[in-house]
């Protein structure tokens, strides 16, 4: 049996679809794997977010574009909160 957690990006579900929500579901259907499933957005919009039987935390970072520091400084906190377990940027 496999335990971590595992962070999944590509959560929109639309017609353009990403591969992420299909990750999170071979994760959930599988008996060899047990964690938890973090959602990493950029956009509050991504309709994968609003799925609660799918993710358990989901954290809204910053575009890419924004620069390398605000999506570093994004990623660092996420990650500390993640390890301490709480979620504290509002759980889309």
């Amino acid at each position: 049996m496999i335990s971590c957690n595992v962070a999944v990006t590509g959560l929109n579900a639309m017609d353009d679809s990403l591969p992420g929500i299909p990750v999170i579901r071979s994760l959930r259907a599988s008996t060899e794997w047990t964690g938890k499933i973090i959602g990493l957005t950029y956009d509050a919009f991504d309709t994968g977010i609003f799925n609660t039987e799918l993710l358990d935390e989901v954290y809204l970072m910053p575009y890419p574009t924004e620069g390398e520091c605000p999506l570093s400084k994004a990623k660092a906190n996420t990650a500390k909160d993640i390890y301490r377990g709480n979620n504290t940027h509002g759980g889309l």
